[in-house]
């Protein structure tokens, strides 16, 4: 399916779905049960993939991985590292200076 004037362009095969959105530059990947959206504007980038999940926005600089159980998000402009493993929570706030 093509439309011009929205140039949406999506593609079905063999389980794998590919979207994409020039105006929004949004590209969604779906293929093995690997998710990966891009948004270029909000910078935005998700990846799922054997049930790791990534998501990255550039302007905020929010980073959140969370793999085997284990949650890492990162938030740099605030500097708040939150890293959840083995039911072990660990946070560190480095402008309030709060380890936990």
């Amino acid at each position: 399916m093509v439309l011009k004037d929205l140039e949406l362009i999506v593609v079905l095969k063999e389980l794998e779905l590919v979207v994409v959105l020039k105006d929004l530059e949004l590209i969604v990947v779906l293929k093995d049960l690997e998710l990966v959206v891009v948004l270029k504007d909000l910078e935005l980038i998700v990846v799922l993939k054997d049930l790791e999940l990534v998501v990255v926005l550039k302007d905020l600089e929010l980073i959140v991985v969370l793999k085997d159980l284990e949650l890492v998000v990162v938030l740099k402009d605030l500097e708040l590292v939150v890293v959840l493993k083995d039911l072990e929570l660990v946070v560190v706030l480095k402008d309030l200076e709060l380890e936990v």
